[in-house]
């Protein structure tokens, strides 16, 4: 999935795995703030601090999830437009390879996503 949000190079990786690996521990770190400050009964406490530990869990996965599916649609609305530009190259005469290298190669700012990484 990370790939799929375009997350490619290392640095990425390590920001999505630093941030999976923070958010449990700033949960752990909210619900001792909630226990040593806090009015709540035991209860509550403990129901609070199973939803912040689930939560905090499962956010990075949803924020992985809705880069992944926002840059899907990003590339789903250049589609069209690279098959129209790859079939205009292919009548100027240019073979599949010639056709997809010029394409890469400068149609960055018509296709920003799909030029992305690329290189």
């Amino acid at each position: 999935m990370l790939i799929q949000a375009g997350w490619r190079d290392a640095s990425a990786r390590l920001m999505f795995y630093a941030l999976q690996a923070a958010t449990p521990i700033f949960a752990v770190l909210l619900i001792l703030l909630l226990w040593a400050f806090g009015r709540t009964s035991g209860v509550l406490l403990l129901l609070t601090a199973i939803m912040l530990v689930i939560a905090s869990l499962l956010l990075p996965r949803w924020l992985l999830r809705h880069a992944a599916s926002a840059r899907r649609a990003r590339i789903k609305s250049e589609v069209p437009l690279f098959i129209h530009l790859l079939v205009l190259l292919f009548e100027a005469g240019l073979s599949t390879r010639q056709a997809i290298a010029s394409l890469v190669r400068e149609g960055r700012g018509v296709l920003p996503e799909l030029g992305a990484n690329s290189s």
